[in-house]
C-alpha cells in the first residue's frame, strides 16, 4: 500500500510536488548527520554534487536523489535545498536560531503587499526535529514545546516569509534505539506524546491559515515498519536492536539504508496530495 500523510490540508498555493524546486529544512541529526546519507538526498536525488558541496551537506541524500532523477528524465528544473539543521539541537532551545539564520539570508517581508524572498508556489518548508527534546524532557512537558513549532515556526514563516507549503515530520521511534533499550526506564511515552500532539496541532494551524498547505508525515510509522519486520526490508532480525548494524549506525542514529526507506515513503506520500 502506498504511503500517505497522517494529515494533509491542501491550500491554493500547492501545485503538487513537481512544482516544488526548493526545500527549506529545519532539523537536527535526523536531517544532518556527518558521514550518513540522510532522507533528504534519498528523496530528491537530482541535486548535483557540486551544488551539494556549495549549498547543503553531502550527507543530505536520498529524497533529493530520487526526485531529481525523475526530473532529469524530463529536463524539469531540479530541486535545491537549504538546510538549517544542526545535530543535537532542540525545538525548545534552538529552533529560534535556525529561523534567525534563515531570515538572515532571506529578509522578512516589509508588509502584506511585499513580495516574499522565495516563491511560495515553489518552496516547501520542512520541520523534522524533536528527537532531542523527547530525549531530555518528560512527556508531561512536551506539548508546550510542540506548540513552538507552529507558533514560532510555521506561523512566523507564514507571516514574515510568505511561506504557504509546510511539511512536518514526526519523531522516529528512538525509544527502540540501542541507547534507549539500555536505559532502566521506558521512553516510549515521550515519543508517543510528541507525535500525538503534532497530529492534534497540525489541523488547528491549517484551519486558521486557509492559504497554507500542511502535510504531516510519520517517520515513526515508516521506521517502525522496518523495526517490526527487518527481513522484509533486507535486514536481519538481529539488526533491529543492534548498535552498528544495518539499521542503527550507532547507539541512536539510523543508517543511510533506513533513511532511504523513509525517503521513499515520504515521496510516495507527497506525490499523493
Amino acid at each position: 500500500m502506498p504511503a500517505a500523510c497522517v494529515f494533509s490540508a491542501v491550500g491554493d498555493r500547492w501545485h503538487r510536488l513537481d512544482a516544488i524546486n526548493r526545500l527549506v529544512i529545519f532539523g537536527d541529526s535526523t536531517t544532518r548527520l556527518e558521514g550518513c546519507a540522510t532522507w533528504v538526498r534519498a528523496a530528491f536525488p537530482f541535486l548535483t554534487t557540486s551544488f551539494l558541496k556549495a549549498c547543503v551537506p553531502l550527507q543530505l541524500a536520498h529524497f533529493l536523489r530520487s526526485v531529481n532523477h525523475k526530473r532529469d528524465l524530463t529536463e524539469a528544473p531540479r530541486v535545491e535545498a537549504s538546510s538549517y539543521a544542526v545535530p543535537g539541537q532542540t525545538v525548545e532551545d534552538d529552533l529560534a536560531s535556525q529561523l534567525a539564520a534563515f531570515f538572515a539570508q532571506h529578509p522578512r517581508k516589509g508588509g502584506p503587499s511585499t513580495a516574499p524572498a522565495l516563491d511560495p508556489l515553489r518552496t516547501l518548508y520542512v520541520f523534522w526535529l524533536g528527537t532531542n527534546d523527547c530525549g531530555r524532557t518528560g512527556a508531561e512537558d512536551l506539548e508546550e514545546i510542540v506548540d513552538t513549532i507552529f507558533d514560532d515556526g510555521l506561523d512566523e514563516l507564514y507571516v514574515h516569509a510568505g511561506a504557504r507549503n509546510f511539511l512536518v515530520i514526526d519523531v522516529p521511534p528512538n525509544d527502540r534505539s540501542p541507547a534507549a533499550l539500555a536505559l532502566p526506564h521506558d521512553l516510549s511515552a515521550r515519543y508517543a506524546t510528541w507525535n500525538a500532539v503534532l497530529t492534534a496541532k497540525a489541523p488547528h494551524f491549517a484551519s486558521e491559515n486557509t492559504h497554507a498547505s500542511v502535510f504531516l508525515f510519520s517517520a515513526h510509522a515508516a521506521i517502525s515498519s522496518v523495526l517490526d519486520d527487518p527481513l522484509a526490508f533486507g535486514f536481519s532480525a538481529d539488526d533491529a536492536g543492534a548498535e552498528g548494524g544495518q539499521i542503527w549506525a550507532d547507539e541512536m542514529h539510523l543508517t543511510s539504508a533506513v533513511h532511504a526507506v523513509v525517503a521513499r515513503r515520504l515521496e510516495e506520500a507527497l506525490r499523493a496530495v
